[in-house]
């Protein structure tokens, strides 16, 4: 709703591969936004919600592109700055190589704080 209320323009790719909790038990809830988000934020031209594969390369190369927020898999390129929100496995790795050697991004939620607020 930040997003929204700011006028920020956005992409927002929002996939069934996201629903599910890794680290909790149970089956994968819906993906749900506030009532009548989408129609909303795409009635003023502010955003689009994609609710399957992105094109992310396109996106990432577009010029009004200024930021990408990541789980930080192997698909940081394009010379966007990146926050870095990580989940499992090799993203650990990926987001120090972003934040502490490309210098190319910053880690705001690893691995230890799953249950924390950002």
């Amino acid at each position: 709703m930040g997003l929204e209320c700011r006028g920020q323009q956005f992409i927002w790719v929002l996939r069934e591969a996201d629903k599910a909790d890794i680290f909790g038990e149970g089956e994968a809830g819906k993906i749900e936004l506030p009532p009548r988000f989408e129609e909303m934020v795409a009635s003023r031209d502010l955003g689009v919600v994609v609710r399957d594969r992105a094109p992310q390369l396109e996106i990432l190369g577009h010029l009004a592109t200024g930021g990408f927020l990541s789980h930080c898999g192997w698909n940081f390129c394009m010379g966007v700055p990146i926050l870095a929100w990580l989940i499992q496995s090799d993203q650990p790795r990926n987001a120090v190589l972003i934040a502490r050697v490309f210098k190319t991004g910053l880690i705001v939620k690893d691995l230890m704080s799953q249950d924390d607020v950002v």
